[in-house]
């Protein structure tokens, strides 16, 4: 099962995660997950590594 989440919520893995625009993040446990970096807008992200 793939890790992923969207805008606002917790995020439980760490990892490089991608969003729908395709921009990539490093992101870790215990933050929400962050709209997209450059739109500016909520977002699904899904852990790619």
């Amino acid at each position: 099962m793939k890790e992923s989440g969207n805008t606002g919520e917790k995020i439980t893995s760490s990892g490089l995660y991608q969003n729908k625009y395709g921009k990539k993040v490093t992101l870790n446990p215990g933050k929400n997950f962050p709209p997209c970096p450059e739109k500016g807008l909520p977002t699904k992200w899904e852990k790619i590594d």
